[in-house]
Formats: C-alpha cells, structure tokens, sequence
C-alpha cells in the first residue's frame, strides 16, 4: 500500500467514526403561561371548594395544559399555569386556554389567590364563610 492509499483508508475510518449514531432533538418543555383573567364565585364555605376559571394563552400549536403549581404562604396562594409544549415542528397559532383552578380553605377568613401575568399579579380574592 502507498501513502496515498493509507491517507485515505484512515480518514474514511476518522470521518466515519464522526457521524456515528445522531439522536433526534428532543422537543419537549414545559413552560409557565401567563394569565389575563381569573372569573368565578368570591365566596364559599369552609371545607367547600370555589372552582375558578383561569384564562392563559398557549403559544404553539404543540401546547397543551400541563396542570398548576402553587406555594402558599399566609392567606395568599401563589399559582402558576403550566403548559407543556411537546413537538419540533408546531403551528405557530396562539390560542386561548380556560383551566379550571379548584380553592378550599378549612379555615374561615380572606384568602387572595395571585398568578402571574404578563407585567404583574392577576389576583382574585376569595371568602371562605
């Protein structure tokens, strides 16, 4: 074998070992949306759950509702929507989204209930007679 041929020879085994096996990207994320308008009862009794709407865009046609995560600290509720985004190529069509956010207390008093919109709070205060 000649040089020329040993060249070769290897950088077809180099080149070869670099396009080894390639994984397809993974599309999948999920992401806080943000919400424009939280509408239902302001009261309810103890124990008894007040089932708020809450209206939040989805941005992609590969968006779905993933579900809510919410801390609370005192009387406040902090909540955020949640919207998994699951697909590489997506119709690029906003749509609006209603989720339904289920509120109880045990405790008698006023409760405020935030998410976060596009510049600050949405919030809805709640009576729990």
């Amino acid at each position: 074998m000649n040089n020329a041929s040993i060249i070769t020879l290897a950088l077809s085994l180099f080149l070869t070992g670099c396009l080894g096996k390639i994984d397809p990207p993974v599309c999948i994320t999920t992401l806080e949306a943000p919400v424009s308008a939280i509408t239902g009862n302001n009261s309810t009794t103890v124990n008894n759950a007040v089932n708020l709407n809450v209206n939040f865009p989805i941005s992609n046609g590969c968006g779905t509702f993933s579900g809510f995560d919410q801390v609370v600290i005192g009387d406040t509720t902090f909540a955020r929507v949640l919207v998994k985004y699951d697909g590489c190529t997506c119709t690029q069509v906003v749509t609006a989204s209603t989720a339904t956010f289920s509120f109880s207390k045990a405790t008698a008093g006023q409760y405020y209930i935030k998410f976060k919109g596009d510049t600050s709070f949405v919030t809805k205060v709640v009576t729990v007679l």
